[in-house]
């Protein structure tokens, strides 16, 4: 009996998966602060709110050759 239960959880978990949180992906130029660069990323899309998932990226500058 406590396979087929455990069986049918499965099933309930995959029926009603937790609600999808989109991905936001902000870019920041050289020089600026990661606050910047969210603030600039939400004043063209909106606010992230608090259960957002975003990740960062830096660009670097190309490297000088001397």
């Amino acid at each position: 009996m406590r396979s087929l239960k455990r069986r049918l959880d499965a099933l309930d978990r995959a029926a009603n998966p937790p609600a999808f949180k989109p991905w936001h992906r902000i870019i920041l130029d050289e020089g600026q602060s990661e606050e910047d660069g969210i603030a600039a990323y939400e004043a063209e899309h909106g606010p992230l709110g608090e259960d957002s998932c975003f990740f960062i990226r830096f660009i670097s500058p190309e490297p000088r050759h001397a």
